[in-house]
């Protein structure tokens, strides 16, 4: 019979913690590495600030390699990337740029990658409230012809503002020229020229636009050319006028500029014409005082006979009249029909007398300006309708005026 052998109780126990042993190893080393902390993980530059700090701390136990993989286009930090040892710390500088904002609050994200993990930072900011003025344009040219044109006026700020327009040129008109304009709005200005206020030639001029945030300009630009009537008008002469001591002499923009050393003495300055209306005659003139009294000076439409004969004229005598008559026979003392307005004028001032001619429904009219106020001291005086205008000018009546330059429009 086959023996068979028993080991020993303990024996057994011992041999099955050897095997165990021997099947089984010991765990394995975990490697060192870096873990990246934030002293924060929010930055809020509300409306004034540009520039904030922050921190970053290896808390682990190994070197680590760090850079920001992502930040918004408003944003900038510095440093960028960067290397840690165990329990480094590192500052960094975040600049934010308002300009570039389209809205009142604006949030974004900072990200920051290692080798070990991603880690964000949220940003916000704010812009604060103001309004911000903007012209459509730098400049206004009105050239020859325009006499109205439209401004935009825009408001890209997050505030309401309140704007006006500083010293008004007398020969614009401009309508609003102040208010209030909410946040992001865009209004439009009416701006007009008074063209026949004033003198022939170029004129510039500087519109200053302020407002209780910020102000801007606006050069405004226009050209005042007579466009002479008739052709014999037109590149009139010398020997086409009739004067009396007087140079003439054309000016390259089209109008007649006279030589204001020379003057009109008891005499008149005529030229030939054939005007359909409407159409304006204007000069700058002054008077020379002489001990005469009640002598006139002014513009003169003049007819085929004596008979037809329109005067704007300036009365001189202890105050100034402005005098329209009409079919006086040459005399100017005698009125036939008109309208007489009191004005206190210096003596050797310039003036600038101007009579417009227009049509309305069949019949002619008047009305007449002073210096460069655009608002008529006389209209629609009704013209008799027999008058056959022929001759335009400037005339004196026994003392002396000195004529700056005259011309006559076509509308």
């Amino acid at each position: 019979m086959e023996r068979i052998k028993r080991l020993p109780l303990m024996g057994l126990i011992a041999a099955g913690l050897l095997l165990f042993g021997l099947g089984c190893d010991d765990d394995p080393e975990v490697p060192p590495t870096g873990e990246i902390r934030l002293s924060t993980h929010l930055l809020d530059f509300g409306d004034t600030e540009t520039e904030l700090q922050f921190f970053v701390t290896n808390i682990g136990d190994s070197t680590l390699i760090w850079y920001i993989a992502s930040i918004p286009d408003w944003a900038q930090a510095t440093p960028d990337t960067g290397t840690l040892v165990e329990d480094d710390t590192t500052w960094i500088m975040v600049q934010i740029e308002r300009d570039s904002l389209d809205s009142d609050t604006t949030t974004g994200s900072l990200v920051i990658h290692t080798d070990a993990d991603d880690v964000s930072l949220t940003l916000i900011v704010q812009r604060p409230l103001a309004g911000h003025l903007t012209l459509e344009t730098d400049t206004l040219d009105f050239g020859e012809t325009l006499t109205e044109q439209q401004l935009a006026l825009s408001n890209t700020g997050n505030a309401a503002l309140i704007w006006s327009i500083n010293d008004i040129p007398d020969w614009m008109d401009i309508d609003p020229a102040s208010g209030t304009i909410g946040a992001g709005a865009q209004i439009q200005v009416t701006i007009g020229v008074q063209r026949l206020t004033v003198d022939p030639g170029a004129l510039m001029d500087t519109l200053l636009f302020l407002s209780n945030f910020n102000d801007d300009s606006l050069v405004v630009l226009m050209q005042r050319v007579c466009n002479l009537l008739g052709d014999n008008f037109n590149e009139g002469a010398a020997a086409d006028w009739d004067a009396t001591a007087l140079d003439v002499a054309q000016h390259n923009d089209g109008y007649v500029v006279l030589d204001p050393n020379s003057v009109v003495e008891a005499g008149q300055l005529m030229q030939t014409i054939s005007p359909t209306a409407p159409y304006t005659i204007s000069a700058r003139v002054r008077r020379t005082v002489q001990t005469a009294d009640h002598k006139h000076y002014g513009l003169l439409l003049e007819g085929s006979t004596t008979d037809d004969a329109l005067y704007f004229a300036v009365t001189v005598d202890d105050d100034t009249n402005y005098t329209i008559q009409q079919s006086v026979a040459g005399n100017w003392d005698t009125l036939s029909t008109g309208y007489s307005n009191s004005l206190s004028i210096a003596e050797e001032v310039w003036n600038t007398l101007r009579l417009d001619i227009y049509e309305d429904s069949g019949t002619l009219y008047a009305r007449g300006y002073a210096g460069i106020d655009d608002t008529p001291l006389f209209e629609n005086i009704e013209l008799d309708s027999t008058l056959n205008f022929t001759k335009i000018g400037i005339r004196s009546d026994e003392y002396m005026i000195h004529a700056d330059w005259f011309c006559a429009t076509s509308h």
